[in-house]
């Protein structure tokens, strides 16, 4: 799954524990979980929470998808 932050600029506290929830929930299923298009304080935030640690972000969805695929 690859969830688009482009025209995100506000993550409000329960957006942390929800991609943790889908992180999991992907995993269980040997699924993939992948951002892409994070902005500066959403990143700040993700970084705070340490929820960038497990789902890897890229630029752009171009790059997620092509993670995904391999």
């Amino acid at each position: 799954m690859v969830i688009d932050l482009t025209v995100v600029d506000y993550v409000g506290s329960a957006g942390p524990g929800m991609l943790g929830c889908a992180y999991g929930t992907l995993s269980e299923k040997k699924g993939g979980l992948r951002l892409c298009g994070v902005c500066a304080r959403v990143l700040s935030l993700l970084q705070l929470t340490k929820t960038d640690a497990f789902p890897s972000i890229d630029p752009r969805r171009k790059e997620s998808l092509a993670a995904l695929q391999n």
